[in-house]
C-alpha cells in the first residue's frame, strides 16, 4: 500500500482502536484530562476538501478529532469547515498572526481577533494551534508572550495548554511520521520519542501495536494524504522541495 492515501492514514486509525484506547481532538483531550489515549489534530494548512474525506473518514468509524483550518489562502473555506463540524469534529483556529505582522505583537493581537471573530459568524471555535511558518525566522507562539488564548475566549492552544510529558508525539511534517531535521517547529515540550525510528504508516502502526503507549498524540496535515495517484504525486513531488528548502532555513539559522 502507498504511505500519504486515506488508506494509509486510516490505518493508524485502525491500529489505534486496536489497541483499545479512546480518541480525542484536542478539546476534548484538555476537558478529560485522560490518563490513557490518543488526542490527534490536524493542521489544514491548503487543499481543505482533503480534510473533509479525512474527517468523513474518522467520523465513518466513530472518531472525532480537531481541524484546525488556516485563514489564508486555499484553506479559509467556511462552508468545508462548517461540514467537518457537522460531522462531529471540532474546529479550530491554525494561526500565523506574528509572522504575517512580521513580529510587531500589538499588529498580531489585533489580527489575530479580527480572524477568529470572523472564523466564529461559522463555526465554534474554541482553542487554537500555531502554524509553523518554517520560512520565517518568526515563532507564532511567541505571541502568547503579550496575550493568553483565554483573554480571546479560548480554552487552549494545542502547544501551550496541552501537557505532552509522558506522551508519545508523531507529526507527519516533512512526509515521514520521523520527520527529523525537516520539522522545524512542531516540537512540544516534554513529548517522549520511540526507541526504534518510526518513518512510515507501517511503521507507526507497528509501534502502536507493540508499545501500547498509554498515551499517544498524533499531527497529520490532510493536503498530504491524498488517494488519487496525480494528487499524491503532485504532493509528494512539493514536499520534496519544501523539505529541501526547510534544511537550508536550518542550517542558516
Amino acid at each position: 500500500m502507498r504511505d500519504f492515501t486515506l488508506d494509509a492514514y486510516m490505518s493508524v486509525i485502525a491500529a489505534l482502536q486496536r489497541a483499545g484506547g479512546p480518541i480525542f481532538g484536542v478539546l476534548h483531550w484538555l476537558q478529560q484530562a485522560p490518563q490513557r489515549g490518543a488526542v490527534i489534530r490536524h493542521d489544514v494548512d491548503r487543499r481543505p476538501l482533503n480534510a473533509l474525506a479525512m474527517a468523513r473518514a474518522e467520523a465513518a468509524v466513530g472518531v472525532h478529532t480537531t481541524y484546525y483550518f488556516r485563514v489564508v489562502g486555499s484553506a479559509y473555506n467556511k462552508v468545508v469547515m462548517r461540514q467537518v463540524q457537522d460531522l462531529g469534529h471540532e474546529v479550530g483556529y491554525h494561526y500565523e498572526d506574528l509572522a504575517l505582522a512580521h513580529g510587531d505583537s500589538a499588529a498580531a493581537l489585533r489580527s489575530f481577533q479580527a480572524h477568529l471573530d470572523d472564523l466564529r459568524q461559522a463555526v465554534d471555535v474554541r482553542t487554537a494551534a500555531m502554524h509553523g511558518s518554517p520560512m520565517s525566522r518568526i515563532n507564532n507562539l511567541d505571541l502568547w508572550q503579550h496575550a493568553s488564548p483565554s483573554s480571546f475566549g479560548l480554552l487552549g492552544e494545542a502547544f501551550l495548554t496541552v501537557d505532552y510529558h509522558g506522551v508519545h508525539y508523531f507529526t507527519d511534517t516533512g512526509r515521514s511520521w520521523g520527520a527529523g531535521a525537516t520539522n522545524l517547529r512542531d516540537r512540544p515540550t516534554g513529548a517522549l520519542a520511540p526507541k526504534q525510528p518510526v518513518q512510515s504508516s507501517a511503521d507507526l502502526c507497528r509501534f502502536i501495536a507493540a508499545a501500547h503507549p498509554q498515551r499517544i498524540a498524533l499531527s497529520a496535515h490532510p493536503e498530504r494524504w491524498d488517494s488519487s495517484l496525480p494528487g499524491w504525486v503532485i504532493q509528494g513531488t512539493k514536499d520534496r522541495f519544501i523539505n529541501a528548502a526547510k534544511v537550508v532555513v536550518s542550517k542558516l539559522r
